[in-house]
């Protein structure tokens, strides 16, 4: 990793609002393929937006030309950093957030085609993964922005407090700020994320089907596969459960 005196391509930001909460995390961030110039930096406190604030004004001293933001309830593949970076060999992408869902039913994308904390803000149809997808917001939880980007807005770059207090403010408040300075936030739906509780949740798609699934696993060992989009919590569905053994032990990024 490079030294902080030295100029450097970019920050991986890590809130810590909860210290240590996931090992997996962990895991995933000591396991990641780093690109030369890239440096890993946490932030300790009560306030994660406090943190992501710090973070900010660390990648910018030391010279970053991106930052990328993590939450630590996160698990990804080790060359997500690098394939995320991949999409900004196009000098007009300034803001990439990868593919997350929520951790909770009905596990719908964290993507919102509207800036606003209502499950209606948040995107109903996922196109196959491909091209970039237009956002209004996103999530923190894998955001890759250039440091140019937030040069353009005015501070606070993150404050928590200003929607309802349980529906991703911060995020959200980010990723307002970003467009009000004319920055254009993409999805990315080839890179993806796991959101962990007591175990990992990640999209999946099938090719066969043409459809997204959501994939729950264990360990990185997945154990259950149900069609994303349902509108209810039921896992008792047991036709739904049966997927072939070989979809089953794909564990995607």
């Amino acid at each position: 990793m490079a030294s902080d005196t030295q100029l450097i391509a970019g920050v991986i930001a890590i809130p810590r609002a909860v210290l240590g909460r996931w090992s997996s995390f962990d895991e995933c961030v000591y396991g990641l393929d780093l690109p030369d110039g890239w440096t890993v930096k946490t932030g300790r406190g009560c306030s994660p937006a406090t943190n992501r604030n710090g973070l900010i004004e660390i990648a910018r001293s030391l010279g970053a030309e991106f930052i990328w933001f993590l939450d630590d309830d996160l698990v990804f593949r080790p060359d997500a950093l690098r394939r995320l970076l991949l999409r900004f060999k196009d000098p007009t992408v300034d803001c990439v957030i990868p593919l997350s869902f929520m951790r909770n039913a009905p596990f719908k994308a964290i993507w919102f085609h509207e800036a606003t904390p209502l499950m209606a803000s948040m995107l109903d149809n996922l196109p196959p993964p491909g091209p970039l997808v237009p956002l209004a917001a996103g999530t923190f939880g894998g955001l890759l922005v250039r440091m140019s980007a937030i040069d353009k807005m005015t501070k606070p770059y993150v404050t928590i407090g200003q929607l309802r207090p349980d529906e991703w403010n911060d995020d959200l408040y980010f990723c307002r700020k970003l467009t009000e300075a004319g920055v254009q936030i993409w999805g990315d739906s080839t890179v993806r994320m796991g959101h962990t509780t007591d175990v990992e949740l990640w999209p999946h798609y099938d090719e066969a089907m043409g459809g997204w699934s959501v994939l729950f696993a264990r360990n990185t060992q997945p154990f259950l596969m149900q069609p994303w989009g349902r509108d209810d919590d039921s896992l008792d569905a047991g036709a739904e459960r049966e997927q072939p053994a070989a979809v089953l032990t794909r564990h995607e990024g």
